[in-house]
């Protein structure tokens, strides 16, 4: 993405600032998210995102930024128990 873009590309959980919470869980309910300081943001791979992860990039959306979600039938599903895009049909 960065040699693409030429922006600096990162990983969801460093965007928003989530780090493990115990040697099970990512996600902690009651997290409190960042706005996120962009004019645009793509997400690639959304097939892998759950439910509790697209709530918190969500949340870090100013109104007005432009959410571009990239992803295709054919990529992994979430590794959390709930299928965001599945569910949405975003794929």
């Amino acid at each position: 993405m960065t040699e693409t873009t030429g922006q600096h590309a990162m990983t969801l959980h460093r965007l928003l600032q989530i780090t493990k919470v115990d040697e099970v869980n990512y996600i902690k309910e009651d997290l409190s998210i960042e706005p996120i300081d962009a004019d645009v943001i793509i997400v690639d791979e959304v097939s892998m995102i759950d439910l509790a992860l697209m709530k918190y990039l969500l949340t870090g959306v100013y109104e007005g930024t432009k959410l571009v979600l990239v992803g295709d039938v054919d990529q992994l599903p979430s590794v959390g128990p709930r299928k965001c895009a599945k569910i949405y049909n975003f794929i």
